[in-house]
């Protein structure tokens, strides 16, 4: 499937295993899939709808390891932004009696999330196997109770999302490689209609065995969005020729949180502050390289 603003990944989830295609994207932190096919309904979505790329949806009525996550669970406080667990557990329905006792086991209530450009997803929050292809060919790590949102209805969002953020929920942190890293490698844009090629996504203790191959730069801890990735930027090079300096507010955070430079891969544009961008140096650095 093409998806022409957003790079894919495949999740296999489920006993046995369903493989539905999601996109990776850093900067958010549930993972969703489609639930219910056909009955998953994705709103002002006719553009994907009319093209077919509309993916595969998640049925966990096929999976015999597939259940609700229960209110008291920490995702559920997680996705519901709640400090405390006997209003979500009171939601669901739990009894006085054993709320005090934390015995009742009823699912965690229905969710909603929401996205910087606008778009919204509503669903359950289930768990199931996740199962993960390894360095070598045909070996797989299984990921049991792996958290995620199984969502009946989307605003814009056709497509699921495989979130890679820096909190509770997400892939990197509930597989454990949040502290051991992660790199991804991005094709260029000339091989986004070609099935036949794809890109790497290195995890964990793999990632930091082949650091020797790979350039790293720190990662900047946001006081105000901890949840983020940023870096320090610190020059823009067009070619080879070092185009711009960049204001030291790029390159570290001040005392009220702001600065830095977020990463973002579900980003299709890069953006910054005017007195960069349009910068004569660099306007006129990318306008040679351009023409």
């Amino acid at each position: 499937m093409e998806v022409r603003d957003g790079y894919l990944i495949s999740l296999s989830i489920g006993t046995p295993p369903q493989v539905i295609q999601v996109r990776m994207d850093t900067g958010s932190d549930l993972t969703w899939v489609p639930c219910g096919n056909p009955s998953f309904d994705c709103m002002e979505c006719d553009d994907y709808r009319n093209n077919k790329l509309i993916t595969a949806s998640f049925s966990p009525s096929y999976s015999s390891s597939s259940y609700r996550d229960s209110c008291a669970s920490p995702f559920c406080i997680d996705i519901h932004s709640s400090d405390n667990t006997l209003d979500l557990c009171t939601v669901a329905g739990c009894s006085l009696s054993t709320l005090v006792k934390a015995t009742c086991s009823r699912p965690c209530p229905s969710f909603a999330y929401t996205y910087g450009a606008g778009g919204a997803v509503t669903g359950l929050l289930a768990r199931d196997t996740l199962r993960v292809h390894g360095s070598s060919p045909g070996v797989t790590t299984e990921f049991p109770k792996f958290c995620f949102g199984c969502v009946g209805s989307s605003y814009r969002e056709p497509v699921g999302i495989a979130g890679f953020g820096r909190g509770t929920l997400s892939v990197a942190s509930q597989l454990g490689f949040l502290r051991k890293g992660f790199s991804h490698c991005f094709l260029a844009f000339k091989y986004a209609n070609n099935p036949n090629i794809s890109s790497s996504l290195v995890v964990g203790d793999i990632a930091l065995t082949s650091k020797e191959e790979m350039h790293f730069t720190p990662l900047l801890n946001s006081p105000m969005y901890p949840n983020y990735y940023y870096i320090g930027l610190e020059a823009i090079t067009v070619g080879n020729v070092r185009a711009t300096e960049v204001p030291a507010s790029l390159s570290e955070f001040d005392s009220l949180g702001n600065g830095g430079m977020k990463i973002d891969s579900g980003i299709a544009y890069t953006h910054l502050p005017k007195a960069v961008l349009f910068s004569g140096s660099l306007y006129s650095s990318i306008d040679n390289k351009l023409s």
